[in-house]
């Protein structure tokens, strides 16, 4: 008796050139994250977004389990810490909102149409991942033995408040990478 093979195992043939292309995207940017760099300023985050465009939804968990990966790989090189469960939610959401956008800016018309939508991904991913990774610092500071803010909301707002600096730098380097990568990416795979 022969077994159909469930949908989400059949490859199709974007996904052949896609998937490995993705994969060395990853690594580079595993890389890229040990090397010395401005802080909050790399193109990490906006390859994790392009690793969710490229996919698409129908591979959206696996953007974001590979760039996650991509973020264990360089914490084992920069060292483990104690928001890390944070960062790694926060950088799958990068991936999963690249994957749920795809076709949306895919579907735009004009240039200015797609570099607005790849603008609105990259800031609204840069902006969840503020959150989730912020929340973290805030609830796991006080288990960590570190106690830098206190658990109330007057504690919670510090811990947001001390992080907007971090924030505009990244939230920058975010849509400027993750708007030029999508952009580029959409126009190498249409030669």
């Amino acid at each position: 008796m022969i077994q159909k093979i469930p949908r989400n195992f059949i490859v199709s043939e974007r996904e052949k050139i896609t998937l490995p292309i993705v994969a060395v995207l990853l690594i580079i940017a595993a890389v890229l994250r040990t090397q010395p760099h401005v802080s909050n300023s790399t193109p990490f985050f906006a390859i994790a977004i392009l690793a969710g465009f490229m996919l698409g939804p129908t591979r959206a968990a696996l953007a974001g389990v590979l760039a996650v990966v991509a973020t264990l790989i360089g914490d084992v090189v920069i060292g483990l810490h104690w928001t890390m469960l944070f960062v790694y939610a926060g950088i799958a959401s990068a991936a999963l909102t690249g994957a749920m956008a795809s076709d949306i800016i895919k579907s735009r018309t004009s240039w200015l149409g797609r570099a607005g939508a790849a603008f609105i991904t990259s800031a609204v991913a840069s902006t969840i991942f503020f959150v989730i990774s912020n929340l973290g610092v805030w609830l796991v500071g006080v288990d960590s033995g570190l106690a830098l803010y206190p658990m109330t909301l007057a504690g919670l707002v510090t811990c947001f408040e001390m992080a907007i600096p971090f924030f505009t730098k990244s939230l920058s380097s975010d849509i400027l990478f993750g708007t030029c990568f999508v952009l580029l990416s959409m126009r190498l795979m249409a030669s």
